[in-house]
């Protein structure tokens, strides 16, 4: 589908790579963004290693990462109940913690321009009950309530059910306006390569 929507736009190239191994020459690429990424590689420090290779001095690098790992995000504070389960649904590999993100990424030589946080307390709750929600159901891997809502549109399930996104989404957006300068489940990053 990508390969398809490349083609469809002049002058942009498409390329399939692991990102431990980008397929770019050094010195490549004016920024380099990297969201929800790093928790799904295999080998998160050789990725970010790939990154500073292909970036071009004082490049930019923009990251937007979990936190599940943290103190100050829920995830971590329910990992017997909910873990390992949500790391299936969600395939993360790695559970970051915010100091050993921000070291790794400065280690690196990374000048961090930029840090701000998002999804905040009601959204990591909701995220909680959800993917507690696809265990009790043993629903298999892709599945989704909103897609299965979508696809129903009728009955009293749809009807609780198309409530609940409505509301979650007016709540994850409020607390977003009055909470955005508190630590949050993600960490978004904007660094400069030296």
């Amino acid at each position: 589908m990508a390969n398809k929507q490349a083609k469809e736009i002049k002058g942009l190239k498409y390329r399939v790579g692991r990102a431990e191994n980008l397929p770019f020459k050094a010195n490549f690429f004016d920024a380099v963004l990297a969201s929800s990424v790093l928790e799904h590689t295999n080998d998160y420090k050789k990725t970010l290693r790939e990154i500073s290779r292909v970036l071009k001095p004082r490049g930019v690098f923009h990251s937007a990462t979990p936190l599940e790992g943290d103190f100050l995000v829920l995830h971590s504070w329910f990992k017997g109940w909910i873990w390992p389960k949500t790391s299936y649904y969600m395939m993360h590999k790695h559970h970051f913690k915010r100091k050993q993100l921000l070291r790794e990424i400065e280690r690196l030589g990374f000048m961090i321009e930029r840090k701000w946080s998002s999804q905040f307390f009601f959204f990591q709750l909701s995220e909680l009950i959800y993917y507690k929600l696809l265990e009790i159901l043993k629903a298999p891997y892709g599945f989704t309530i909103r897609g299965t809502v979508r696809k129903k549109r009728k009955g009293v399930w749809f009807g609780f059910l198309n409530l609940f996104i409505k509301l979650n989404a007016f709540f994850v957006n409020a607390e977003w306006f009055f909470l955005r300068f508190l630590p949050g489940h993600i960490l978004h990053i904007r660094a400069r390569k030296s």
